[in-house]
């Protein structure tokens, strides 16, 4: 296993507040490399809710939420790199032309596979369900907007007007999200739109199938190798450690150097260490 390991014993609701503190942590690190995207994202953001409906080349809606959703790259190597070349497009084209140009649409579009891969976006809560009487209910939406009383980055998830206009906007970046999906996610990818309907029912569905046996996995006889990363904003280390000690037989590589794409960005280094593990005897 290359991508941490799931949370078998948490709720939607608790590892979606562990997640947010990391996505929070990445946005403090991001608006620390890029000091002056506080105010190019709070702009783009702005002219997002004036000028809407905005409309990008694949026929979506280019909404400020959309615009935060970004934030899915950044627990990804270069991740923050990328979403910073593209707020500065994003920012030129309206300081220029005072409108979007397809360049800088399309290549926005293509940073969330959401119209390309709608099942991701369609199901993604539901694998925090596990078990009957468990409902997701837009866990990522609900967490996200109570957290927001306290942390004004995010306010934008309980009101988008009300994070344009608050005091000192040149001060307060404006978060983006991470791996969290979102009811208005179904409005503005066009993809999804028809989905809207079957996504609302699977977010209310609680009769789903427990989907770990604890008591089967505590009784594991198959060896598990697992890469997990301290600095994960996808799966949350502690639960990723929980997990761990559940599982007889696993095995367990922890490193805070690595990101949750480590397999494709350091290839020969997660293998290797994987192979190691296998080879390894423990008392």
């Amino acid at each position: 296993m290359t991508g941490g390991l799931a949370p078998v014993k948490r709720t939607a609701e608790e590892v979606y507040t562990a997640l947010y503190k990391k996505v929070i942590e990445r946005n403090e690190a991001y608006y620390r490399k890029f000091p002056e995207d506080v105010e190019r994202v709070r702009k783009i953001a702005q002219y997002l809710d004036e000028k809407t409906p905005v409309l990008l080349p694949g026929g979506g809606e280019f909404t400020v939420e959309r615009l935060l959703g970004i934030g899915l790259c950044m627990g990804m190597n270069g991740g923050l790199d990328l979403i910073h070349s593209t707020i500065l497009k994003l920012a030129m084209d309206i300081d220029q032309f005072d409108f979007i140009t397809r360049a800088a649409g399309s290549a926005f579009e293509g940073l969330v596979p959401f119209d390309t891969n709608p099942i991701y976006a369609v199901l993604h809560e539901s694998i925090y369900t596990n078990g009957p009487g468990l409902a997701s209910n837009w866990a990522a939406h609900r967490v996200g907007k109570t957290l927001s009383e306290s942390e004004p980055g995010l306010s934008w998830l309980s009101s988008v007007p009300q994070a344009l206009n608050s005091p000192s906007p040149n001060q307060q970046p404006l978060y983006f999200s991470g791996e969290m999906v979102y009811p208005a996610h179904f409005d503005c990818y066009p993809e999804l739109k028809d989905m809207k309907e079957t996504a609302e029912l699977l977010a209310k569905y609680d009769d789903w199938p427990r989907l770990y046996d604890l008591d089967q996995l505590a009784r594991n006889e198959v060896p598990v190798y697992a890469a997990s990363y301290v600095e994960d904003m996808y799966v949350a280390a502690d639960f990723a450690r929980e997990t761990a000690k559940a599982v007889r037989g696993t095995k367990v590589f922890e490193t805070n150097v690595m990101y949750h794409g480590a397999l494709r960005a350091k290839t020969e280094e997660v293998l290797g260490q994987l192979f190691k593990l296998r080879d390894d005897t423990l008392d």
